[in-house]
């Protein structure tokens, strides 16, 4: 049996899936090995081999998912923690994860540090290996709120972390130092040179040189976080494989010309790459490189009997490291990793025909990219259609120029400041302008692809079509083939015409609104308001680098995760923060084909008028709207309640109400409505029927009344607000008065997204919290 590891590495993988989805995984193990012994004729002593890995793998998968597990009391409150990496301050924000003494179980530590002396003190020294006795709360960490988010309670429990330490009460003069491990002494070494990093150099040679040099990304703005992105070369400004290889290469290179022989390099690049590893954040990529790497140089060295090859390296790294946590299969990183890695050494054939420079560059950047396409969809919603051509240009400038040039910049520093000044201008200049590129051309318009995330049907289709289309052109047959995952990509993206599915989803913002209108066959896209962050101004030490932004960290996702690129309507209701202050971000990523806002003659917000000015940029329509203006979408009927004509008086009140009939529904989209329009519509409008009423102002006691409710007595009563939001809402007294009418209520508090899916054969209601 040639090349064996990549059918360990498989059944090890299967063995792990096995311990954390059910044993009913194992029929597909079963299925694998049958293939194996049926089509590639592997003799039984190798598919018994297999099975023992698979056996092997279940037992330590399942062992760690049975100790997955807290050991901590939830109303623990006192604490003496270690310190084990490097703490994050982001504004007067502390994060870092630390272990509890008694237990040694990991935990999140946060901490609202109370002074800029204070911060300073924190910044300049690292905490590593420090215990300190704390004072604070154990908290649950957050779950996914809405359908497709992300999920930190998850993303934690597979680093092994079940609570999140809020401290109340912290003596850093009282923490002590324990002896310092010679990896601790490297995590050290790994702050300090970050530390000098942002002493020393320039705004713009500073994030990069943090990230290619020791794998953070904290110095990097976010939107050079998502220019690149957005590009397809963020694994660029992230140590991958490529850096590792271009640091082992001028290693050799120098190392050559100094005279060393190639052996002795060899075996001190064998020592040195863990330590490497340790330097640049131990990552998934990192720590896969650099394995894959010391085993390929090892082999070379003993001279085994066998051909030790690359793809045999990079299926021993992932027997070897999913020994040590199995759960690492579910990250991101790890994944993408090791698919790109496995797909370029499997197609080295089809690259080698290509002789020019630019031909294997398009060629490698097409299979990583296709490779990673429904890595890409299931995680991030969309496919950037410009990262080839961004690889060909980017790839060469960070190999040849970025890497190196900040390396030796770096190293200068110690030896001379005049010349590293010079030299870290002239950087700095051509960084700088990369950059404005990057940001300029993934804000150009029809940059991505956005199909939504993939069914586990349509993820099925994806890998099966990749893995046929690979195979037909290493075989120089089919060639159309290759094209075949893309023409799943528009078939994905074709399918909401055809659908008979549709939606109404109360997106959980917080403490604002926001509704997704979603109509059968792609007959219309509608979302009422936009949630919005309220930021108060504070003391420049105490704001935050990496913002949070609802319209551009839960709105935007959710949408993209939907699949839908172009919104037919936007309504904003009125013009208070927690309505419309995601529409600045969301105009930036969303194409809106026209907003409607209320028509009334009070005084605009400022974040109105800003909306209109990109409007009018961006030559969207704009339609201010009153009592009356209506529309059909085929079977779906809306109709707008108020503001009257030329409102004038409280903004509340001046919110775009509006009826729908939509599914055989009747619904009432409220705004911020207070007791006194709810009275204007009882009189306007008697005899309407409200199934859903999305109640006003958040449960405000200024909203809701008991007559109001008495008079239209909706089935379903929907509360859009805040978790532990500080304005109290629901009121008591309206949860009172909706429970005394019998109406179901649903609160994206309690329930995070709550959404009424339907088809003709009729609708239900889900919630992502039950």
């Amino acid at each position: 049996m040639k090349g064996p590891f990549i059918f360990f590495c498989i059944s090890g993988l299967f063995g792990i899936i096995s311990a954390v989805e059910g044993i009913w995984v194992i029929s597909l193990f079963l299925l694998y090995l049958f293939i194996l012994g049926i089509f590639k004729k592997t003799p039984s002593k190798w598919l018994i081999l297999n099975s023992i890995i698979y056996f092997s793998y279940f037992l330590i998968g399942d062992y760690t998912v049975m100790n997955n597990k807290t050991n901590l009391l939830p109303q623990t409150s006192e604490l003496i923690v270690q310190f084990s990496d490097e703490v994050k301050i982001n504004g007067d924000r502390l994060r870092a994860v630390v272990k509890d003494t008694k237990t040694k179980e990991k935990l999140l530590l946060t901490y609202k540090i109370p002074s800029d002396v204070e911060k300073k003190l924190l910044q300049q020294n690292s905490l590593l290996k420090y215990t300190c006795p704390i004072q604070g709360k154990l908290v649950v960490p957050d779950t996914a709120r809405n359908e497709n988010a992300f999920n930190y309670r998850e993303f934690l429990k597979q680093k092994h972390i079940f609570w999140e330490l809020q401290v109340s009460e912290w003596q850093i003069g009282n923490c002590r130092q324990a002896q310092l491990t010679f990896i601790d002494k490297i995590k050290n070494w790994r702050f300090q040179g970050i530390t000098l990093i942002e002493k020393h150099f320039t705004k713009d040679t500073a994030p990069l040189a943090a990230a290619l040099i020791f794998g953070t990304r904290d110095l990097l703005s976010e939107e050079q976080v998502s220019a690149y992105q957005k590009l397809g070369v963020i694994h660029l400004i992230s140590i991958s494989g490529l850096h590792v290889a271009l640091l082992v290469g001028m290693i050799f290179y120098l190392g050559i010309r100094m005279g060393i022989v190639r052996e002795k390099l060899s075996w001190a690049l064998i020592m040195i790459l863990p330590l490497y590893a340790v330097l640049s954040g131990a990552t998934p990529s990192v720590n896969r490189s650099v394995l894959m790497t010391m085993m390929i140089l090892s082999a070379n060295q003993l001279k085994f009997s066998f051909k030790f090859r690359s793809i045999d390296g990079l299926c021993l790294s992932f027997l070897l490291l999913t020994i040590w946590n199995p759960i690492v299969i579910f990250d991101i990183g790890f994944q993408l990793t090791y698919i790109v890695t496995l797909s370029l050494l499997l197609s080295l054939r089809i690259v080698s025909r290509y002789s020019s420079y630019v031909g294997k560059m398009t060629i490698t950047s097409y299979i990583s990219q296709a490779s990673a396409l429904p890595f890409l969809l299931y995680y991030f919603f969309e496919i950037p259609l410009l990262s080839i051509i961004a690889n060909i240009f980017f790839i060469p400038l960070y190999s040849f120029l970025f890497l190196p040039g900040l390396i030796i910049l770096f190293l200068i520093q110690f030896v001379s400041i005049d010349v590293f000044q010079m030299l870290s201008i002239v950087l700095s200049y051509i960084i700088d302008f990369s950059n404005r590129i990057a940001i300029w051309v993934s804000s150009m318009p029809r940059s991505r692809l956005i199909p939504g995330r993939p069914s586990a049907l349509f993820l099925i289709i994806y890998f099966g079509c990749i893995l046929l289309a690979f195979y037909r052109w290493e075989k120089r047959k089919y060639l159309l083939l290759i094209v075949l995952p893309w023409v799943i990509v528009c078939s994905q993206l074709f399918l909401p015409n055809i659908s008979s599915k549709g939606e109404v989803a109360f997106i959980d913002v917080g403490q604002g609104d926001s509704i997704l209108i979603k109509l059968p066959y792609n007959r219309g896209n509608y979302l009422i308001d936009t949630g919005g962050t309220i930021t108060f101004s504070s003391e420049e030490w105490k704001e935050k680098k990496q913002k949070f932004e609802v319209g551009q960290d839960v709105l935007i996702p959710y949408l993209k995760g939907k699949g839908i690129a172009t919104l037919d309507l936007l309504i904003l209701t009125h013009g208070d923060m927690d309505h419309i202050g995601g529409s600045l971000s969301l105009l930036k990523e969303i194409k809106v084909k026209k907003i409607l806002m209320p028509y009334v003659t009070s005084g605009k917000s400022a974040v109105e008028s800003k909306i209109e000015k990109i409007a009018r940029k961006q030559n969207i329509e704009i339609s201010y709207v009153y009592e009356g203006v209506s529309w059909k979408a085929h079977e779906s009927k809306f109709i707008i309640l108020a503001p009257s004509k030329n409102y004038m008086g409280d903004k509340n009140d001046g919110s775009i109400v509006l009826s729908a009939h939509i599914a055989g529904v009747s619904w009432l989209f409220t705004g911020d409505l207070g007791k006194e329009g709810e009275e204007l519509l009882i009189k306007n409008y008697p005899n309407l029927t409200i199934n859903v009423l999305k109640v006003g102002h958040h449960g405000s006691k200024n909203s809701t009344s008991e007559n109001f409710i008495r008079h239209y007595n909706p089935e379903y009563s929907i509360i859009s607000v805040g978790e532990k939001n500080g304005f109290g809402h629901p009121h008591p007294e309206v949860l009172r008065i909706l429970e005394s009418s019998k109406s179901i209520i649903l609160r994206t508090d309690l329930n995070g997204g709550i959404s009424y899916k339907f088809s003709s054969k009729g609708g239900t209601f889900f919630k992502v919290i039950p």
